[in-house]
C-alpha cells in the first residue's frame, strides 16, 4: 500500500465531499465510492491518518482535522 499516494487521494476526496456540501463527516464506504481502491485500503489509510493527525474519527464517520482540512 502506497499510504502516501492514498492519503493524498482521500484527503482530496473528503475536502471535495465537504465543499459540495455532501458530507462533512463521510464513512471509508462513501470514500471509497469516489477511489479506485477497496475499501480495506481505505480503512487502513483513515486509521492511520487518525494517528497522524489528519482526520478525526467519529461515530458517523470521519471529519477533516484542522491539520487534515489544510493539507486538503
Amino acid at each position: 500500500m502506497d499510504y502516501l499516494h492514498w492519503r493524498d487521494e482521500i484527503l482530496q476526496v473528503m475536502y471535495w465531499l465537504n465543499g459540495e456540501g455532501l458530507g462533512d463527516a463521510p464513512g471509508a464506504a462513501q470514500i471509497t465510492n469516489f477511489l479506485g481502491a477497496t475499501e480495506d485500503i481505505v480503512v487502513s489509510t483513515l486509521e492511520r491518518m487518525v494517528e497522524d493527525g489528519f482526520v478525526i474519527q467519529e461515530a458517523a464517520g470521519f471529519r477533516l482535522s484542522d491539520f487534515g482540512r489544510h493539507e486538503g
